[in-house]
């Protein structure tokens, strides 16, 4: 008669046999359902049972599936961040994780595009700019944001347009110029006015102008220095009455010629330092005006034929240093008619040849480099008048030409590359004047 004892391992045998025997069926009838409370049962079922691990593992993986179909469905942001939070922890659910994640900033991307305002797309990049910075909707939303600050500026500069055009308007139907001069005046550095300004100025000159005319007739008619002078002082500064302003100065200089020619003829066989003091007053008033060039040179003629080559008319020196044949050559100094140094280097034939240095009047060095009768050529430095650079390279023929910089007046670089006899050739490196 069986023991007590075998009874109960026959039945603890029977127990498992049967067990075994449904595992995998149950997990069958699990998979036909394919539905998350089946695999759940199951797994409620099994779980203890070590020979269940896999069918466990897979019914896990597949209401994991499930879920994650699920949350596509709804493919909202809650729905996918309810799904990382509950596996994030699950090392097999890190692709769709990553989907879930992304499809979020998705989804926020497409709420701020339909707000699409720059706030919007700045609290997006907040969130996204320093985790995603490489994906398409951080790169599009930045690109927006640029677009959408251009289109502010301009809706705001057509606002300001429109106001503007209103006032000018209302400025013009005065038709006077002092209100033109105040428009001008009060909007002369927003960049919106400027089309008005300009016509502004226009419209200053035509209501001036037949004051100009009138008052031109009457110094013609005179024709006297008194009479150009006067109408010279009234309207030098302004720009309306420039083309009479010209033929005044130009009449002025006449009479001023005429009269320094025949002084000097008068005045020359007698006494020499007559001569020179009235060319030399013609030339104080009349030398750097290109218009007077021929009248200029003839003074200029004169004034040498009484004074050596070393001295101004004035009797300030000149030019110390070496010459040849009367001419400048070698190392020497010119100086301006105040005593100041124009120009130190070197001369051939009396033209600045070589090595030297001009300078400004305040002393500072105005170029320093080569020469080639009188004109830069090769190698050599502009400065501005504050000393700053203002160009550094290669020069012919008086001209940027070859590799050279050009520099702002504050000194920071403005334009760097090649040049071709003063002009920019091909690529150039721009600077603007903040760096």
């Amino acid at each position: 008669m069986p023991s007590q004892f075998t009874l109960w391992a026959v039945a603890l045998l029977a127990a498992l046999l049967v067990g075994c025997s449904t595992i995998q069926p149950d997990f069958e009838k699990a998979v036909q359902d394919d539905t998350i409370p089946a695999y759940e049962a199951y797994i409620t079922k099994y779980e203890p049972d070590p020979q269940a691990t896999p069918f466990v593992a897979k019914s896990r993986t597949r209401i994991r599936e499930l879920r994650f179909g699920q949350v596509e469905a709804k493919d909202t942001v809650p729905a996918y961040q309810a799904f990382i939070s509950a596996y994030k922890e699950t090392p097999e659910a890190t692709e769709q994780i990553t989907l879930s994640e992304n499809r979020i900033r998705e989804l926020h991307f497409e709420s701020t595009q339909q707000q699409d305002s720059i706030a919007a797309y700045r609290k997006f990049l907040q969130q996204y700019e320093s985790t995603n910075p490489d994906s398409p909707e951080v790169q599009t939303a930045t690109v927006r944001i640029h677009e959408l600050t251009a289109e502010k500026l301009k809706q705001a500069s057509e606002l300001r347009t429109e106001k503007l055009k209103q006032i000018f308007a209302q400025a013009k139907q005065k038709n006077s110029a002092a209100s033109l001069r105040l428009f001008t005046a009060k909007y002369r550095k927003v960049p919106e006015a400027q089309p008005f300004i300009r016509q502004a100025k226009v419209l200053i000159a035509e209501l001036q102008l037949e004051d100009v005319e009138k008052h031109y007739a009457q110094a013609k008619r005179q024709n006297t220095s008194k009479g150009y002078r006067g109408f010279i002082t009234r309207y030098r500064i302004k720009a309306h009455a420039k083309p009479r302003i010209d033929d005044a100065e130009q009449a002025l200089e006449q009479l001023q010629f005429d009269a320094a020619k025949f002084e000097a003829l008068k005045n020359e066989s007698a006494l020499r330092k007559n001569p020179i003091i009235v060319w030399k007053t013609y030339l104080k008033k009349h030398r750097n005006d290109s218009r007077f060039k021929q009248h200029v040179e003839f003074a200029e003629i004169r004034i040498a034929a009484y004074t050596t080559l070393y001295f101004h008319p004035n009797g300030k020196k000149r030019y110390v240093g070496q010459l040849e044949g009367d001419r400048f050559h070698g190392q020497g100094v010119l100086f301006t008619a105040t005593g100041k140094v124009a120009y130190a280097g070197e001369f051939q034939n009396g033209y600045k040849h070589g090595s030297g240095q001009e300078r400004w009047d305040n002393g500072r060095v105005r170029y320093k480099g080569k020469f080639t009768k009188n004109q830069h050529q090769g190698k050599g430095s502009l400065f501005w008048e504050n000393g700053r650079p203002q160009y550094e390279g290669l020069f012919a023929k008086g001209k940027y030409h070859g590799k050279g910089t050009l520099f702002w007046e504050a000194g920071r670089p403005h334009l760097q590359g090649k040049w071709r006899l003063g002009q920019p050739q091909g690529q150039m490196t721009v600077y603007t004047n903040a760096g």
